[in-house]
């Protein structure tokens, strides 16, 4: 430090802030490097990796068999707990937001249940699904973390997030079952679409430790994601028959994600 600055830490540490160009938005609501120094954000860009788990919900579960007088069957459908990660690259604007965009893996699950109703109503016994899912995502993602904002440059940050983008929700292949079909069990093959997506959630960020001179967070989320429709193929596998249902099996995939991550600036303080 220069000698004249021995006895103005804070003055010369603001004037330090100012010369870095695109991380002076700290200096101009009056917070001096210290204050930056020990606080819960992360100084302009970063990189954020996150690993978790996500509890699936599908929902609005559907097919319409081969018969034209065959009815719409529903079923209801539940879904293993998958790994979650993503890897993001953002900016911290240092006033209360940052945004990112991220690439997220759902993992597969495996999806399976029977059937609650048809339109118009009939008679069972109708077939049950089973099948495999796995969804890939690229998001923007906005965050507002109301205690910077207020100038509280504490290590501790809780924030709100949201977010939007798109799925891409690849289904492995499906198979009906009934017994009281003349072929008890068909399967069919699998298929990929892309869908818009969108999650809302909350979480809070702890600054941890410092490595050369950029804050390493420890950020942790819960989300909510609501990740478009899956939809089968109509196309039968081998030794399944020729014949294909009107509409295949489709269904709305949406998760509960619980994730811890690190989030770290590549701008030293």
């Amino acid at each position: 430090m220069m000698t004249g600055c021995r006895h103005k830490i804070s003055p010369c540490l603001a004037a330090l802030v100012l010369a870095w160009g695109p991380g002076t938005a700290v200096a101009q609501d009056d917070r001096s490097l210290f204050d930056i120094a020990s606080a819960g954000v992360t100084y302009g860009p970063y990189v954020r990796l996150e690993l978790g788990y996500g509890n699936a919900d599908i929902g609005d579960a559907y097919w319409k068999p081969r018969g034209a007088t065959d009815p719409q069957v529903f079923f209801d459908l539940n879904a293993d707990k998958t790994p979650y990660g993503s890897l993001s690259f953002g900016f911290d604007w240092m006033n209360g937001f940052r945004s990112d965009l991220s690439i997220a893996s759902f993992g597969t699950k495996s999806v399976s249940g029977g059937w609650s109703y048809t339109s118009p109503p009939t008679p069972g016994p109708h077939a049950d699904i089973a099948t495999e899912v796995e969804s890939l995502t690229m998001m923007a993602n906005l965050y507002y973390s109301p205690l910077e904002q207020m100038g509280r440059n504490q290590r501790f940050q809780p924030y709100l997030t949201a977010g939007i983008g798109v799925a891409q929700n690849t289904m492995g292949d499906w198979t009906r079952s009934n017994p009281a079909s003349p072929r008890p069990t068909k399967t069919y093959e699998g298929n990929s679409q892309t869908d818009a997506a969108w999650t809302v959630g909350i979480g809070a960020a702890w600054r941890v430790f410092d490595y050369d001179a950029r804050p390493v967070m420890l950020d942790a989320s819960l989300r909510y994601f609501d990740l478009g429709e899956a939809k089968g193929s109509s196309v039968p596998k081998m030794g399944s028959g020729s014949s294909q249902p009107r509409e295949p099996v489709q269904f709305k995939v949406k998760s509960t994600v619980f994730t811890v991550g690190l989030r770290v600036p590549l701008q030293r303080y």
